[in-house]
C-alpha cells in the first residue's frame, strides 16, 4: 500500500517561507515559495526513503537560517523596493521592447538623419561623408542591441538594461555625429559642454537605477 504524501509542519514552513520571501514582488515571491516548497518536501522524502528517524525537521534544519537564503536570493530577483524605485523612472516605464516596425523606422530615420540636414541646410550643415561609415556602425550597434537584450535577459532586467543603452547610446551617437560634419565648423566647447551637461542631469534622473545595474547585467528576474 502506498504511503500518503509528506507535508512538512505547515505553520514552520510557512512562516519559513513567508520570511525568505517577504521583500520580494509578489510573482517572485510565489515563484520562490513553490521552487522552496517542493525541494523541501522531496528532501523530506528521500530522508523517509533512507530511515531517518525524523525526516520533517532534518528537512527544515536543511533549509537554513531563513535571512540568510533571502540574502542569497537579493542577488537573483529584484525586491519589491528596488521595483518601486525604477517604476518612479518614467525612461523605465517606457523601456519596451520595440516592434519589428518600430525599431526599423527608427534606424532609418537615424541613419537619414544626417546626410538629410546636409542636404537641407548646406551651410549649417556641410555634410562630410567621410565620417558617415562610423556613424552607420554606431546605429547599426544601438539599433541592434535594441533587440538583442529583451532575448537575452529576464524582464526586469532588460528594462534596466535597456535604459543604460539608451543613456550611453545618447553620448556616443552625438559624439559620432560630429564626424559626419567637416572639422572647422565642429564647436568642439559647444560639444563637451553640452554633453557634461546632459550627463549631470542623466546621472542625476536615473540615480535609482545605478545600484541595481550589477544585478540587472548579471541576469537577475
Amino acid at each position: 500500500m502506498t504511503p500518503p504524501p509528506v507535508a512538512l509542519p505547515q505553520i514552520t514552513l510557512e512562516r519559513w517561507l513567508d520570511d525568505v520571501s517577504r521583500p520580494f514582488p509578489y510573482d517572485t515571491a510565489r515563484r520562490i515559495r513553490r521552487e522552496l516548497e517542493d525541494h523541501a518536501l522531496a528532501h523530506v522524502e528521500a530522508l523517509r526513503e533512507a530511515g531517518h528517524p525524523d525526516p520533517e525537521g532534518a528537512a527544515l534544519a536543511a533549509l537554513g537560517s531563513p535571512y540568510q537564503v533571502q540574502g542569497e536570493l537579493r542577488q537573483e530577483y529584484f525586491t519589491r523596493w528596488e521595483e518601486d524605485q525604477l517604476w518612479s523612472l518614467k525612461v523605465y516605464r517606457r523601456a519596451e521592447p520595440p516592434s519589428v516596425r518600430r525599431w526599423g523606422l527608427d534606424m532609418a530615420s537615424g541613419l537619414a538623419l544626417p546626410p538629410l540636414l546636409g542636404f537641407l541646410f548646406p551651410v549649417a550643415f556641410g555634410f562630410h561623408w567621410g565620417g558617415y561609415p562610423f556613424y552607420v556602425l554606431v546605429v547599426l550597434l544601438v539599433s541592434g542591441l535594441d533587440r538583442w537584450i529583451p532575448r537575452h535577459f529576464p524582464p526586469r532586467s532588460a528594462r534596466v538594461v535597456l535604459v543604460l543603452k539608451q543613456s550611453v547610446s545618447y553620448f556616443v551617437i552625438l559624439l559620432y555625429f560630429q564626424t559626419v560634419w567637416p572639422w572647422e565648423q565642429a564647436d568642439w566647447m559647444t560639444v563637451t559642454a553640452t554633453l557634461i551637461g546632459a550627463g549631470i542631469a542623466t546621472l542625476f534622473q536615473l540615480r535609482p537605477l545605478w545600484s541595481v545595474v550589477p544585478k540587472a547585467l548579471r541576469g537577475a528576474r
